[in-house]
């Protein structure tokens, strides 16, 4: 009898054809997230393998080749890394926060694309969300705008189609929005 049904969750790439407008995209990858709370499951991020006209990437190779990464790691308990880079803190220094970030092998963060990552943005306490500046040091990413004195919250790759500057670890695994 199997005790456990474990569950490994494909998150929604990034997607141009925006169907439910808004930030129908942005909200249904954070509740996808939220699911990696659940024992026995795993997320995998893909915002960087999506299209610019189709939700169904031309890639499936590297998706499936995430989602195998999650399962040999959780459920075979395989000693490789599959988890995304995670923030695990957060510190607010003067006009700027710092996100540390958990990668797993600890080697550090890049962009896909190899230039300063992007689609930061920060609110102040009046919750206007301004587009930020955002460098990369070690497992660090240091943000600033200057349209925002005190920054009190922060948020990562919140639109349908995020592409640019976009996080991952040294491995190639996409950081979450």
């Amino acid at each position: 009898m199997q005790e456990t049904l474990p569950f490994v969750i494909v998150q929604l790439p990034s997607c141009g054809v925006d169907i439910a407008g808004g930030d129908a995209w942005p909200r249904i990858r954070e509740a996808q997230s939220r699911a990696a709370e659940l024992p026995d499951t795993a997320v995998t991020c893909n915002l960087d393998l999506g299209e610019t006209n189709d939700l169904h990437p031309l890639d499936k190779k590297t998706i499936a080749y995430r989602a195998s990464l999650a399962i040999r790691g959780m459920i075979y308990g395989e000693d490789l890394n599959w988890k995304a880079p995670q923030v695990h803190g957060w510190i607010q220094q003067g006009n700027q926060i710092i996100l540390q970030f958990n990668t797993g092998s600890q080697k550090g963060l890049e962009t896909v694309d190899g230039k300063n990552p992007g689609e930061f943005e920060l609110a102040g306490v009046d919750q206007k969300f301004h587009q930020a500046y955002a460098a990369v040091r070690g497992n660090e990413v240091r943000i600033t705008c200057p349209e925002v004195n005190e920054p009190c919250r922060v948020r990562y790759a919140w639109s349908a189609a995020p592409c640019r500057g976009l996080l991952c670890d040294k491995s190639g695994l996409s950081a979450g929005p």
